[in-house]
């Protein structure tokens, strides 16, 4: 399965070399069970990659080994460069959501620390403090694959904003874990979900 299925890709003349966006090359390599170890990046004016160059047959690595699974959930938010793929829990009694290291994480929006002041704020700094999350390729990460207890944590955590993790969990036709019944509808408990 592809990576990606549309996405820049440029192949310098007849080199070894190929150049992707670098949002792109970060999403693939979060799907990818293959790692680049060696890739340059380019950087605009105020110092943002924008590019990442690499070997050939590292690019098709990267884009031609991804593993193909109904349970993977994506959260984004191209505006706050917010990229994760995680797997839900397979028992609808659960609500638990397993992120895959080298997820994209957004800065923490005012509204998320004055609204979430105990709970998620907390977890999150929690993670910091013990080096899940942290910085990677100058870009906040997720450097190490973690369980959230509920849909919602995670996707409060992950974005740094309050969001309902029901909605913006996503498979890859785009359907919510709401909309595949996975998740609670609002006002629901556990033990009254329309299977």
């Amino acid at each position: 399965m592809l990576c990606l299925d549309n996405h820049f890709k440029q192949f310098i003349d007849d080199s070894d070399f190929v150049v992707m966006k670098s949002f792109e090359f970060e999403v693939a390599s979060i799907r990818s069970s293959h790692q680049p170890i060696k890739f340059f990046k380019l950087t605009d004016k105020y110092g943002h990659a924008t590019h990442v160059v690499l070997k050939r047959d590292d690019y098709e690595s990267l884009i031609n080994e991804c593993p193909s699974d109904d349970s993977i959930f994506i959260l984004e938010m191209k505006n706050k460069g917010v990229y994760a793929e995680a797997e839900v829990s397979p028992d609808p009694e659960n609500d638990w959501i397993r992120v895959f290291e080298g997820a994209m994480i957004g800065e923490v929006t005012p509204s998320f620390k004055e609204k979430n002041k105990g709970s998620y704020a907390k977890e999150r700094r929690k993670l910091e403090s013990l080096g899940i999350i942290g910085e990677r390729y100058g870009k906040l990460t997720l450097l190490q694959e973690h369980t959230f207890e509920n849909y919602s944590e995670a996707a409060c955590i992950l974005s740094g904003n309050s969001l309902n993790g029901n909605d913006v969990w996503k498979d890859k036709d785009g359907k919510s874990l709401k909309e595949r019944g996975l998740g609670l509808k609002r006002g629901q408990s556990k033990a009254n979900r329309n299977y």
